[in-house]
């Protein structure tokens, strides 16, 4: 009979150490926050350039930092939040904080440059952004890795408008002329060529790219 109870305790114990099994994305046991709960930062705010518009990254804190450490010491950028110098008005680009930001850069309609140098007369007329929406290639985490989204918002932060999305890989963005941006990307395993009209907030045209052959991916 002794036996059999000490058994029966063996087989329990066993069980309930089968149940707990190990958390490899978050090995110290304690509860993953979805990223909207995430603990998040305001960084300082910086004038866009030209304009009366200041914006700031919001940005994940990571463990260990404290509230002296530099912007880029911290996180993805999870949110953007813009000042109107003049009324003191402000807003965010989302209203969650879901989202990871990759990029957001400053274009001019003059400057068929990369993005508005700090250094010239150049106004800022849009905020081109790179938004990850959703872990799509199943890693747990949300990066450049995943299915991005092209989006274009005014420096006050208005007029969000999303143009291109479910691009697997940005394979480069220039602004060839005044307000017009050559996009290169891949989309379902297909290599195309974009030309966005930022000031409609639409797509003009798009070409798929030569075929490169079997071994380019």
């Amino acid at each position: 009979m002794k036996k059999n109870i000490f058994a029966l305790a063996l087989a329990v114990l066993f069980l309930t150490s089968c149940g707990e099994q190990p958390d490899f994305r978050n090995p110290s046991g304690a509860q993953t926050l979805r990223p909207e709960d995430r603990p998040l930062r305001l960084t300082k705010f910086e004038r866009i350039h030209g304009t009366r518009y200041l914006m700031a990254d919001i940005r994940e804190v990571r463990s260990g930092l404290n509230l002296s450490s530099s912007s880029s010491e911290y996180g993805k950028i999870r949110n953007i939040a813009f000042l109107d110098g003049e009324t003191l008005a402000s807003t965010k680009l989302f209203d969650t904080d879901a989202n990871v930001i990759v990029s957001a850069r400053e274009y001019s309609a003059h400057d068929a440059s990369s993005s508005a140098s700090t250094g010239s007369d150049a106004v800022t007329q849009w905020l081109v952004c790179q938004i990850v929406k959703a872990d799509t290639n199943g890693d747990g985490h949300m990066d450049d890795s995943d299915q991005q989204t092209i989006a274009v918002t005014d420096p006050s932060g208005s007029g969000y408008t999303e143009i291109l999305s479910g691009i697997e890989e940005n394979l480069g963005m220039q602004m060839l002329t005044a307000g017009k941006m050559l996009v290169v990307y891949t989309q379902k395993g297909i290599k195309n060529a974009a030309l966005i009209d930022l000031g409609n907030r639409k797509v003009i045209s798009t070409k798929a790219l030569i075929d490169l052959g079997p071994n380019v991916k």
